[in-house]
């Protein structure tokens, strides 16, 4: 809203060309700006121009800008003004002008103090904190800060600023909400792939949590879609329930659902009750996956009895010395005594993916110290330590599960492709058969502790080796099963479209469109610059069907990674002082990827000075 104002006798020139609102503004600022004669200012509103009192604030209708109405208005409101000079008039002006500009100091600060509040609500989910350090911590914190380094007026300016638990769990809640809104808003125009999981927490609540992989513009993206409680049983039914439910409430529509994946329960994956079932009824053409890093812990779980005994015989040990805080600190003074790299040995989790590599990695480190110790506390249980035919098949196990924990944190990760994670486990395959002739011909390249272990105790590999060649041969025929022969290749055009003889399976009018592809150099050069997933999007346009395809074969997850990552971020939030939390808005803000529109957020609330 613009000032101006008026002349001797309040009237407004024309020029040639001019509208009369153009007129009027564009003349009333090269005004002389001397003369308050009578007591008015003028503002433009919606571009007509009015004539504001500058005495009472009262804005008066355009057709007021004549002389005698204006002296009218004076005569009978401000009789007591009247015959009163310009400069009286003009010192009402300057309280006006200050005046306003104290209300917009008054009511800006507490606006700048509500987008700071979501500010460090986003900061404290985060980083997964809890809500009250806001109030009791940072804010305390700030307030100190600004006392030493800017005086105190800045200390008021940041108390306006509320951060208590309430306000900080309101702010949550908001910005879920938004990132909720902007997640379904892409969705509704792409199609998607879910990463599905379930576990419970630390209340002993059941949640079905749900990841989704979908197209944005000419990305693929990741991020978190919800966690809901699982009430009752965790039957196929339930959890079919809770998805189908979403789906319908957030108006998405299964036919843009192109695969889940999920883990191998057979709530999950029973092929007549299961979830799978029950998916497969309502949209048949969603491609079903198997995790593929629980199939890969599958196929290692079992081995053969003494290979078994071995493993267990020293999960027995570790507990056997960390069982008692006493045992745990008299292993550190002999770790100490004898220089050792380490002071401990670490628990052995069955349910954690690469415990069994870690914990055999530790004992086998530090097997002197262990039959030092076992020898002074216990001596019977020492003698499976000094075992030298006990030592070797630890030392294999040593060396095997740490090249399976590779394999395993290989299929790890976010953004990861089926058809690239299913070309991991051929090659592991080979190289077991390798390991096998390796061992046969006493070749021992391959494993860095047995070697060491056999010249330590002096014990020669043949008496052994039977049994390393049965587990190696095993392990291989358990990965066939668990992962069989790659029918994925059929789809490598994807990968590399540009190779020769690349999508001789699809459609003849397919064929032809990808024919263009592979003749177009710049396209080729946009390949090798640019990931899978934006390659084949921008193609969309020229090429929208062989696009559409190469993406139902990008989007499906090859593993529930996310759904690992998820759960533990749900065990850091809800600890033992904050076992009643409602998670999906803290689990959203904690984990999610899109960032909240805080500016629009604060925009549309009213801040208040006053609390």
């Amino acid at each position: 809203m613009d000032r101006f104002l008026l002349p001797k006798d309040g009237r407004a020139l024309k020029q040639k060309g001019e509208t009369d609102g153009e007129k009027r503004s564009a003349k009333i600022r090269s005004y002389d700006t001397s003369y308050l004669n009578f007591g008015f200012t003028c503002i433009t509103i919606n571009g007509e121009i009015r004539p504001q009192c500058v005495v009472c604030g009262i804005t008066l209708a355009n057709e007021s800008l004549k002389p005698n109405k204006l002296k009218c208005h004076l005569e009978i409101i401000h009789g007591l003004l009247v015959g009163k000079n310009r400069d009286c008039f003009a010192r009402k002006l300057e309280d006006i002008i200050h005046q306003k500009d104290t209300v917009k100091n008054l009511v800006s600060m507490p606006t700048y103090a509500l987008k700071a509040s979501y500010q460090v609500a986003y900061h404290i989910v985060k980083n997964k904190k809890p809500f009250t350090d806001g109030e009791k911590v940072i804010l305390l914190a700030i307030l100190d800060m600004a006392r030493t380094m800017l005086g105190e007026k800045a200390v008021e300016k940041f108390k306006m600023v509320l951060i208590s638990y309430t306000t900080v769990c309101r702010c949550i809640s908001d910005m879920s909400e938004d990132i909720h809104r902007q997640l379904i808003a892409h969705l509704k125009s792409s199609l998607f792939a879910l990463q599905l999981d379930e576990a419970t927490d630390l209340s002993k609540k059941a949640h079905l949590i749900a990841y989704v992989r979908y197209c944005h513009k000419t990305v693929i993206l990741e991020d978190f879609l919800f966690c809901k409680p699982i009430k009752g049983h965790a039957t196929s039914a339930a959890l079919f329930d809770i998805l189908n439910d979403f789906l319908r409430s957030n108006y998405l529509k299964w036919e843009s659902c192109v695969g889940i994946c999920t883990d191998g329960a057979p709530s999950m994956c029973g092929a007549r009750s299961g979830l799978k079932a029950k998916v497969l009824k309502v949209a048949p053409h969603v491609l079903w996956t198997h995790c593929m890093i629980h199939r890969e812990a599958l196929a290692v779980r079992n081995m053969d009895r003494e290979l078994g005994d071995v493993l267990n015989s020293a999960v027995k040990n570790v507990n056997f010395i960390k069982a008692h805080p006493t045992g745990s600190r008299l292993f550190a003074i002999v770790c100490a005594e004898k220089e050792a790299e380490h002071d401990g040995l670490l628990f052995h989790t069955e349910v954690r993916w690469l415990s069994r590599g870690k914990v055999l990695n530790r004992i086998s480190e530090l097997r002197n110290e262990v039959r030092q110790f076992l020898l002074d506390v216990d001596p019977y249980k020492a003698e499976q330590v000094c075992n030298p035919r006990w030592l070797v098949l630890l030392a294999y196990l040593t060396d095997i599960f740490d090249k399976l924990n590779s394999l395993n944190l290989s299929l790890q990760g976010a953004e990861s492709m089926s058809f690239t994670m299913y070309k991991k486990t051929p090659a592991f395959k080979k190289k077991l058969e390798l390991w096998r002739r390796l061992i046969q011909d006493v070749l021992l390249e391959a494993f860095p502790c047995l070697p060491e272990a056999l010249e330590d105790i002096g014990y020669e590999l043949e008496s052994a080796a039977e049994v390393i060649i049965n587990h190696l041969t095993s392990r291989r025929d358990s990965l066939e099963k668990h992962f069989p022969k790659d029918t994925d290749h059929v789809n490598d055009w994807v990968l590399q479209p540009f190779l020769v003889g690349a999508g001789t399976n699809l459609p003849v009018h397919f064929q032809e469109d990808l024919i263009e592809v592979q003749s177009d150099r710049i396209l080729q050069m946009h390949f090798n610059k640019n990931s899978f997933g934006e390659f084949w999007l921008t193609m969309s346009e020229k090429h929208s069907g062989l696009s559409k395809i190469a993406v139902k074969v990008l989007l499906p997850f090859s593993s529930s990674f996310l759904c690992e990552i998820g759960f533990s971020a749900l065990a850091a939030l809800k600890m033992k002082y904050y076992s009643r939390l409602e998670v999906e808005h803290i689990l959203r803000m904690a984990v999610a990827r899109i960032h909240p529109q805080i500016d629009r957020l604060s925009g549309e609330k009213q801040a208040h000075p006053s609390h």
